[in-house]
């Protein structure tokens, strides 16, 4: 499996179930060592994880991590700042800015410069040598770095970086108390958002990361992610399956420098990727292929795509090779018929499919 998937397809019409068996083939492969790429699943919904962890072979066991936001018990820690996972602060801080940018209604220039710089100079304070892994910033920290005259002194002085430096100094040191507060306020807003919220504090509060993903991707191992919308929240949702998507981007592009029969593979199932904003999935689909990666996409309509990215569909459907069309709306119909045999199939055929019926 070489090539880019798109499944598009109302609710409940079976294209969960599609990925689930296409991964399954793809665990059996593993097992019996046909196949040594990395899998990677995304589920908003809880249920394609659920059911592929009952069909694990158990040779496979082992190399599985299993991410699930819904669990409180044994909540996994996912620090987005943790240096030693996310080792590029710049597309760090581009990543949550994007992630943010498509979840927060509001939005402007001064409220995308106030987060860049917080994310950036909270990561550079990670990096100092000074800071052990245990005592890292998180993203909740942002509250404090932007309150908290004294605790905003300890963090700057473990930046190196001077352009960050006269920012705080310059910038916003120098605002007006009233300017300050109305600038801060809508970045307060959202950050309050996530650190009152029990599953978003048990996630994201953890000062190191608890799930070596670079190393499950790199060793080909299996990574299974619950985003469980349904009990966490969209925001937290989305915020941490971008951020976990854009980590895989990252340990991918990293095996450039490789020789080709060096690199690993890896199969990257997303579903309902429209509940996702800020993930690249353009630059993704069109540069990661060369690397070995390969996308499994899931849809419930085209238009879902262009809340994403006005050029979104356009692209995917450019990008992929395999393109499966279970029942879906009129519109989308109208428009897949062209990518599908127009001679063959008509719009009729397409909206009138039962269940667990796809044309590919």
């Amino acid at each position: 499996m070489r090539r880019h998937h798109l499944y598009v397809a109302r609710t409940r019409m079976g294209k969960s179930t599609l990925m689930r068996h296409l991964v399954e083939h793809k665990l059996q492969e593993k097992a019996a060592g046909r196949d040594r790429d990395a899998v990677v699943v995304i589920d908003p919904h809880a249920d394609l994880v659920a059911d592929i962890l009952e069909q694990v072979p158990e040779q496979l066991v082992s190399e599985v991590r299993l991410i699930d936001l819904a669990d409180e018990r044994g909540a996994v820690g996912i620090n987005l700042l943790d240096a030693s996972v996310f080792t590029d602060r710049d597309r760090t801080a581009d990543a949550v800015v994007r992630v943010a940018r498509g979840l927060w209604e509001q939005w402007g220039p001064r409220m995308q410069s106030i987060l860049e710089q917080t994310v950036k100079t909270l990561h550079e304070a990670n990096s100092h040598p000074a800071t052990k892994p245990e005592e890292q910033y998180t993203i909740l920290d942002g509250l404090k770095l932007l309150t908290a005259e004294s605790f905003r002194f300890e963090v700057l002085t473990r930046l190196r970086d001077p352009y960050l430096l006269q920012w705080w100094a310059n910038d916003f040191g120098k605002w007006r108390r009233e300017y300050r507060s109305d600038a801060l306020a809508p970045v307060q807003t959202r950050l309050n958002y996530y650190a009152s919220s029990t599953h978003a504090r048990a996630i994201l509060g953890q000062s190191r990361s608890t799930v070596d993903l670079r190393r499950t991707i790199l060793e080909g191992g299996v990574l299974l992610v619950s985003t469980a919308q349904g009990s966490v929240g969209r925001d937290v949702a989305a915020l941490v399956g971008a951020s976990l998507l854009n980590l895989v981007d990252s340990v991918i592009r990293e095996q450039e420098r490789l020789p080709q029969h060096e690199r690993r593979g890896a199969l990257v199932v997303v579903d309902e990727m429209q509940t996702i904003p800020g993930v690249e999935f353009e630059s993704m689909l069109s540069e990661l292929g060369k690397f070995g990666a390969s996308f499994v996409l899931a849809t419930q309509s085209l238009a879902k795509l262009d809340q994403i990215s006005p050029s979104m569909r356009h692209t995917l459907l450019a990008n992929v090779g395999c393109l499966a069309v279970f029942q879906v709306a009129g519109d989308d119909a109208r428009e897949l018929i062209w990518e599908l045999n127009r001679e063959r199939v008509s719009e009729e055929d397409i909206v009138s499919q039962p269940v667990h019926h796809c044309y590919v």
